[in-house]
C-alpha cells in the first residue's frame, strides 16, 4: 500500500482476502500433476475455503487528540474534535455506586463523531477513555 500525498487526517483501507481455487497457468507454482491431483480432491470431496478482511486505520503525520465530553441533566456527550480515532473501551452500564456493571462494549469515535448517552435514574455508566496511549477512566451518573 502506498499513498502519497498530505497526511494531515485520518486515513481507513480495507484489506481483504479472497480464497481462489488454482488453476494452471494463473501463476499458482504447481505443476500439471499437482493440478490434476487437486481436481481429483475437488470432484471427490467438498473443498472449505474462507476469506477474511481488516479495515487498516493511517493515522495522520501530527496527531491531535481533544476529546470533548458535554453533561447536562439528562445526557452525557462525548465529542471527537481532534484528528484522529479515539476509543471508549469497557463502556458499562452499572447499578449506582458503579456496581453491578454488564453489557461492556467498546466505542471508536472517529473525528468530528460524537456518541450520546442517557442518564438513567439509579443508574450510571463508565468507560476507559483511550487516546493515543494516554488512558483515562471516567464515570458519568448517580455515584
Amino acid at each position: 500500500m502506498l499513498f502519497v500525498g498530505a497526511r494531515d487526517r485520518e486515513r481507513y483501507y480495507r484489506v481483504r482476502y479472497v480464497p481462489v481455487i488454482p488453476e494452471t497457468g494463473k501463476e499458482f507454482g504447481l505443476s500439471a500433476a499437482e493440478q490434476r491431483e487437486y481436481e481429483a480432491g475437488l470432484k471427490v470431496g467438498v473443498n472449505m475455503m474462507a476469506g477474511y478482511g481488516a479495515i487498516v486505520v493511517v493515522r495522520p503525520a501530527h496527531v491531535r487528540y481533544h476529546t470533548q465530553i458535554d453533561e447536562d441533566a439528562g445526557n452525557v456527550v462525548i465529542t471527537n474534535k481532534g484528528n484522529s480515532t479515539v476509543m471508549l473501551d469497557a463502556f458499562a452500564q452499572c447499578k449506582a455506586q458503579l456496581k453491578e456493571c454488564h453489557n461492556h462494549k467498546v466505542h471508536y469515535l472517529r473525528p468530528g463523531i460524537s456518541i450520546s448517552h442517557p442518564k438513567e435514574v439509579g443508574k450510571s455508566f463508565q468507560f476507559t477513555l483511550v487516546e493515543g496511549e494516554r488512558k483515562k477512566r471516567l464515570a458519568f451518573g448517580q455515584m
